[in-house]
């Protein structure tokens, strides 16, 4: 058996950001077998911080709102 694909993706720490990507993600997992999604969450602020080609470095999933 191969190893499920791990995704890994950030987002904005907000109720209108974070549960929906949550949720898409669990759905798509159910109908996409061996495929992980694991999302990350950070505050606007903290977006601010940190460059988007060094989070694109570390992620496969960036959402920007």
């Amino acid at each position: 058996m191969s190893r499920p694909i791990q995704l890994t993706g950030i987002a904005w720490d907000h109720s209108r950001a974070f549960p929906p990507l949550v949720a898409t993600a669990q759905r798509y997992e159910e109908t996409h077998h061996g495929v992980r999604v694991r999302w990350e969450k950070r505050t606007l602020d903290e977006f601010g911080h940190k460059p988007i080609d060094q989070l694109a470095r570390q992620f496969d999933l960036i959402v920007i709102d």
